[in-house]
């Protein structure tokens, strides 16, 4: 029996993706194995979400850089959280306070790479840019992920991959 492969027309014709019917078997079986465990998020909910969710959220992909034990750490607590949200942090006007504010949550937690020198710390450095990036969206992180919308078609997802990529740091 002769391999069998799932050919997909590319936009970009120098680019092929070929699947035999092994791997597609294979593929099934996880699928079957996990997808009624999965939560699949509803299309568009992050409309649901408060600037400072998505914020904590972005937070979060910055934490888990490294291990996600610091992670568990910053969500159980409530006051660490307060510190770094969104309305808070976004209202500092002294970037020396902003920087500090973060630096000292993420080594309050433990956070891998998280250099105790605020100017340094690649981490917070990270954090620093994507809020300030998100400030200039006039709906703050709503506005930014709004902003998003406006890629569509069949590499609308690709185009938003690639804005997130290009907009944030360590994410």
């Amino acid at each position: 029996m002769g391999r069998q492969f799932l050919y997909v027309e590319p936009k970009d014709k120098t680019r092929m993706l070929q699947v035999d019917s092994r791997c597609l078997d294979k593929f099934q079986r996880v699928k079957s194995l996990f997808y009624s465990r999965t939560k699949v998020p509803k299309e568009n909910n992050w409309q649901l979400l408060t600037n400072n969710d998505i914020w904590l959220h972005i937070v979060a992909q910055v934490i888990v850089v490294g291990g996600s034990r610091p992670f568990d750490r910053f969500n159980a607590n409530v006051e660490l959280k307060d510190k770094v949200a969104y309305e808070y942090l976004s209202q500092l006007e002294n970037e020396e306070k902003l920087r500090n504010t973060v630096n000292e949550v993420l080594c309050a937690i433990g956070a891998r790479y998280a250099s105790s020198d605020a100017s340094k710390c690649k981490k917070t450095n990270a954090l620093v840019h994507n809020l300030k990036m998100l400030k200039k969206y006039k709906d703050g992180p709503k506005g930014f992920l709004a902003g998003l919308l406006r890629f569509e078609g069949p590499d609308g997802d690709l185009r938003r991959i690639k804005s997130v990529m290009s907009s944030f740091m360590y994410t």
